[in-house]
């Protein structure tokens, strides 16, 4: 699609390019992703951070597993050995049900307080 997913690292750089900006500083944190931290901000935190994750999933991820995502060229190198599986291969894209099982999955993932994940910012 010629987007990125790393912003994080390069926003600042957006800014300083579009010229309005100068002396740029930047911070980066880790913002928990649950209630796991001992610290109580960083619990509070947590919750509604671990609360837009659960919620925001399904936008963050429909388009682009529906219509976008299919089977990785490692996969088809070990998947296919004959060009008309190949092109089915390519053609593969999530259904919508697919979509629902994995993002459940991914909540209880996230909900598992034994997993302390935390999120870049």
């Amino acid at each position: 699609m010629g987007k990125t997913f790393k912003i994080l690292d390069k926003q600042k750089q957006f800014l300083l390019d579009h010229g309005r900006f100068q002396n740029v500083t930047e911070r980066r944190d880790k913002m928990p992703v649950g209630p796991w931290s001992s610290d109580r901000k960083y619990k509070d935190i947590g919750r509604w951070h671990l609360l837009e994750c659960c919620e925001g999933i399904e936008g963050w991820s429909m388009a682009l597993l529906t219509r976008v995502m299919g089977v990785s060229t490692r996969q088809i190198g070990l998947l296919c050995s004959d060009e008309h599986s190949l092109t089915a291969l390519f053609q593969f894209q999530w259904s919508l049900a697919e979509v629902h099982v994995f993002l459940a999955e991914v909540r209880a993932g996230l909900k598992d307080r034994s997993i302390h994940s935390y999120s870049p910012v």
